[in-house]
């Protein structure tokens, strides 16, 4: 999937700051519509109906700087939330009850670069995109 969603020429292009959008569901905030192309390709990829066109599902994800997959965030349209950590190689399904603030987590339906991720699998203890933090943002039981 790295392949995919941080093509090497893309991530070549890309200055590896924190929160560079590669892929974006509407126009980036830079400006660009070659955002909008790439995050197509990646749900057309998906064959998950509620991403395609007229869907109502939603979808973002952390990369590397290398390309890797760090973290994916799927909400599927019918209540459910799945969650991938590459910190962790974990799938977690949750309802939305269970993870009543998700939405704050699929970065606006885009891919985006974050150096956080820069030594996976390994991560930085203090780092906000840690597995285990997360696990209590998304369900809300921290604020």
């Amino acid at each position: 999937m790295s392949e995919l969603y941080g093509k090497s020429d893309i991530i070549k292009e890309t200055t590896h700051v924190d929160s560079t959008f590669l892929a974006t569901k509407t126009k980036s905030p830079n400006g660009s519509t070659e955002t909008v192309t790439r995050y197509q390709e990646i749900v057309k990829m998906s064959e998950v109906p509620s991403l395609q066109e007229g869907g109502n599902g939603h979808f973002g994800a952390y990369i590397s700087p290398s390309g890797k997959v760090a973290f994916i965030l799927y909400y599927d349209g019918k209540g459910y939330v799945g969650i991938y950590f590459a910190e962790t190689q974990e799938y977690i399904a949750l309802s939305v009850d269970e993870a009543p603030c998700y939405e704050h987590y699929l970065l606006g339906d885009s891919v985006q670069i974050n150096n956080d991720y820069k030594n996976l699998p390994t991560m930085d203890k203090d780092s906000f995109f840690r597995r285990d933090r997360l696990m209590l943002l998304i369900p809300g039981k921290v604020t």
